[in-house]
């Protein structure tokens, strides 16, 4: 019996150094960010925007996302979530631009999601999903200002870059890779 006391003592020591040597490396998650599960070159592909709610006194009530200009998509949608709308602002182009075969007068230029509820409190964090697409044949990497807005007014714009080899920024802005 105190062997496999002992042996068990030694497994949950050794995964806690090893989760403590990983911890480090991980990215900060206290911020707006992208992923996708299924977006690769030339296909439709889920965004996944992660929203925390840093303020400890009040809401996110409204999330606000730039899309690419540069390389703009020809499908944009959400999905829809109890007790949020959202809305897409679409942006008639000075020169039509072909994307994946079809010519593009107009382009999604933001969506926005609000709510007249209590919203993502303090503590908490919402997951919101747009399709979009195609992405471009070639990939790259894309990236997605936003503006987070709470209860209290107060508006957080995401939106820096970092310079390639900086420092994270104090406010990113999402960004995916494709």
């Amino acid at each position: 019996m105190f062997a496999f006391t002992r042996a068990r003592r030694v497994a949950l020591a050794l995964a806690a150094g090893t989760a403590l040597a990983v911890l480090p490396a991980l990215p900060a998650s206290a911020h707006v960010s992208v992923s996708s599960p299924d977006a690769v070159g030339g296909s439709n592909g889920t965004l996944l925007f992660r929203v925390p709610t840093e303020s400890d006194t009040a809401s996110t009530v409204a999330l606000t996302i730039e899309l690419p200009a540069d390389t703009p998509f020809r499908s944009v949608s959400a999905l829809a979530m109890p007790g949020w709308t959202s809305s897409i602002e679409r942006t008639t182009l000075a020169e039509p631009v072909e994307v994946a075969g079809s010519m593009l007068t107009e382009v999604a230029s933001s969506i926005t999601f609000t709510t007249d509820g209590a919203g993502i409190a303090p503590g908490e964090y919402g997951r919101f999903e747009v399709r979009v697409g195609p992405f471009p044949e070639a990939g790259g990497t894309f990236v997605f200002p936003a503006t987070q807005t709470y209860s209290d007014g107060e508006a957080v714009a995401w939106a820096e870059v970092a310079a390639e080899g900086a420092a994270e920024p104090a406010h990113p802005a999402p960004s995916l890779t494709v």
